[in-house]
């Protein structure tokens, strides 16, 4: 079910913008198999494993476009406990994605946080 919500053809978010939150929110709740899964979507996507070996560091590293640090910005604040998301990133969000996208991000998590050790 997991495999299939990613690999979707009709989302409002990019592939790859989609398989890189979800690479990192499976880091963060430390789900092995969501990280083993969404690395190889992102590897795939992307075409190398760059992206993917920086993921977790994405603030530091250059490869990441504009539209991927804001929503690797934004899931990694949604996905905090208690969340971190403000009326600055809110704003930020809505000039790059429309209400479809950031509704699809919030979703992102749910399979991860369902099995995490936390």
């Amino acid at each position: 079910m997991f495999v299939g919500w990613l690999e979707r053809k009709r989302s409002p978010l990019d592939p790859v913008v989609r398989s890189l939150v979800s690479a990192r929110i499976a880091q963060m709740c430390l789900c092995e198999f969501c990280v083993d899964i969404t690395s190889m979507k992102v590897a795939e996507r992307t075409g190398s494993t760059d992206k993917l070996l920086a993921v977790a560091d994405w603030r530091q590293s250059p490869l990441f476009s504009d539209e991927e640090r804001l929503a690797l910005e934004y899931a990694e604040a949604a996905s905090v406990t208690p969340p971190t998301v403000d009326d600055a990133l809110r704003a930020r969000l809505v000039t790059h994605f429309d209400a479809q996208a950031l509704t699809e991000t919030d979703g992102i998590d749910r399979p991860a946080k369902s099995v995490s050790p936390f």
